[in-house]
């Protein structure tokens, strides 16, 4: 009933707050909190930017709670302009004095009243000379208001967006950001978030963002983890994210696992594995290391779910015998050897393309093959090709055949042993040695 009388109550509040007393004036604050009431705008304001006034905060509160009102309503495309139009007028024109009062509160109100399309905003932040504008942006920078926070998290879904306003909410590292994010978005605006959210540097906030998960609902969840896909540099998280929703048993739960490794950053050979390798030396949460976990997902090429071992393979592509060979001629062995760990779970047969390199007529095409055939720890599969080798005319071909022939304890090569201890190149004589002992040792 009261709201419903308005008007009679919005006369009777504006003339309490010019003439009346200190209490007068607090109950109409009061009043116009409860009924939301916004014909005293410009005295509630004149208050809020007197920080000696006795009711500075009270009006500060009401003036705060009916630009979230507002603001919202207009952030949800319910907006009212004629009543919101009246509260961001009044508030802009005192915040043009912001080098008179310097009131930090009507900074948290004016971004809270505004919308991503208003010109007033769009004015102020792409105007450094403008009096409010540093402060501003440092409210956007620091302000943990959630109103505040939703008008920045809207911005990554806006290519006109500024870069001053950019690398705020790029560096911002609160995970309430990262969450307004998702909840802004929608079914219709989804895709092109997530395009925008590859296009930009990495989000902080999105950092430590799984820790909030057990807090959020499974569709918010499960947004966070696809934002944290097209986002994050670090790979680690996005494989984890990937493994602990394949592990749900949900069909969304594992399509959005899939559709994290479609998303990611995958970097390229040079830079995937030697995180990989260098995660071998890591003795703190090696269950986590950037090696095991690519394993895991190697294991979802075998998967039941066409989903899951669709996405593994694409996400693994480059991780074959062929790539194998082009780099083992270039790469330090550990390097080689940490590729061929994930290659050997892609390819598991890989003995046709291995048996043709071998037999292949050009001499660094078989070293490669030999080189990759020790790293797959596969010569027992391509023993019959690795004999003729023995008589190849290159040297390092033959000392590499007999070094893998010895540690198959291969038959064939046990009597050409003596053969070889009276070979004229001491290289032959060395590897012939240590094809001896190893035999010995097995």
């Amino acid at each position: 009933m009261l709201r419903r009388k308005r008007t009679q109550f919005g006369e009777l509040t504006k003339s309490l707050l010019m003439g009346g007393s200190l209490s007068e004036k607090k109950m109409a604050l009061a009043a116009i909190a409860t009924l939301d009431l916004h014909d005293a705008l410009e005295e509630i304001l004149e208050i809020v930017v007197d920080t000696s006034h006795a009711l500075c905060a009270q009006a500060t509160e009401c003036l705060t709670l009916m630009c979230v009102r507002w603001g919202a309503q207009a952030r949800l495309g319910k907006d009212v302009p004629t009543v919101r139009g009246r509260i961001l007028s009044c508030v802009s024109d005192q915040l043009a004095l912001f080098h008179q009062h310097g009131s930090q509160s009507l900074v948290d109100a004016w971004l809270s009243v505004v919308h991503w399309d208003d010109a007033r905003l769009r004015s102020l932040i792409r105007d450094p000379r403008q009096s409010a504008y540093r402060a501003v942006m440092s409210r956007l920078r620091e302000c943990d208001r959630p109103a505040v926070v939703q008008l920045l998290a809207g911005y990554v879904a806006r290519a006109t967006t500024p870069k001053n306003v950019i690398k705020i909410l790029v560096e911002r590292r609160d995970t309430a950001m990262a969450i307004e994010i998702a909840k802004l978005s929608d079914s219709h605006t989804w895709q092109a978030r997530l395009k925008r959210l590859r296009q930009l540097p990495p989000l902080a906030s999105l950092k430590a963002i799984e820790a909030e998960m057990s807090q959020v609902n499974v569709e918010l969840e499960y947004r966070l983890w696809l934002m944290v896909a097209a986002s994050s540099d670090d790979l680690r998280q996005v494989l984890r994210g990937a493994l602990r929703l394949s592990k749900l048993g949900t069909r969304d739960a594992r399509q959005t696992a899939a559709e994290m490794l479609r998303l990611c950053r995958r970097p390229e050979l040079e830079t995937f594995v030697p995180a990989i390798q260098a995660a071998e030396f890591e003795t703190d949460d090696n269950e986590y290391s950037l090696g095991i976990l690519t394993q895991h997902i190697a294991t979802w090429l075998a998967s039941p779910s066409q989903v899951l071992a669709k996405a593994a393979r694409e996400f693994l592509q480059d991780f074959t015998v062929d790539n194998l060979l082009d780099q083992v001629r270039h790469w330090p062995t550990q390097m080689a050897k940490a590729m061929a760990k994930i290659v050997v779970l892609v390819e598991p047969n890989v003995t046709e393309r291995l048996t043709r390199e071998l037999q292949s007529p050009a001499p660094r095409r078989r070293l490669a093959a030999l080189q990759a055939t020790q790293l797959l720890d596969c010569a027992d599969l391509v023993s019959q090709t690795l004999m003729p080798l023995l008589d190849d005319p290159r040297l390092e071909v033959r000392v590499r055949t007999i070094d893998l022939l010895g540690a198959l304890g291969h038959e064939a090569l046990e009597q050409l042993i003596p053969e070889l201890l009276t070979d004229a190149n001491t290289d032959i004589q060395d590897a012939a040695n240590r094809a001896v002992r190893r035999m010995k040792r097995t």
